[in-house]
């Protein structure tokens, strides 16, 4: 058991540090949700790292440090809120390497930009990318 405890504690403290992030969500359109954040951080960011997308997480606004290289980490869920209503979540965190666990898990910025302003922003394309799906559907 104490092996178990150990190695756990291990490849925790040996993975990706994360800070505590910020979360915003969209009401409906779960089908588009992946794809439409996926579209809006590419157009906000020329560095998306897409190597998680099969995980709905993106990478993004990539910044290399001496120390190594910080990044907010960008993932998407869909679930139903209380009323039944589908409901695209929008999680937004700074990461970072082993080396900057202490300094990811301290700032919830990067670049100038915090995460909570990250996804309001991504939340809101997003939005707006829904309704103009909605309206396109009402006048054919």
């Amino acid at each position: 058991m104490k092996i178990l405890l150990a190695s756990t504690l291990i490849l925790a403290l040996a993975g990706v540090a994360s800070a505590q992030g910020a979360s915003a969500f969209v009401k409906g359109d779960n089908p588009y949700c992946f794809t439409d954040v996926s579209q809006v951080v590419h157009r906000l960011y020329h560095d998306v790292d897409d190597e998680l997308a099969g995980q709905q997480m993106l990478r993004a606004g990539h910044v290399s440090t001496p120390a190594g290289d910080m990044w907010f980490q960008i993932q998407v869920t869909t679930e139903k809120n209380k009323k039944g209503e589908d409901v695209c979540h929008i999680y937004v965190d700074v990461a970072g390497g082993a080396e900057l666990a202490h300094d990811a898990q301290q700032t919830e910025y990067l670049n100038g930009r915090s995460t909570i302003q990250v996804a309001n922003t991504i939340a809101a394309q997003v939005d707006g990318l829904k309704k103009s799906r909605d309206k396109k559907a009402k006048n054919p």
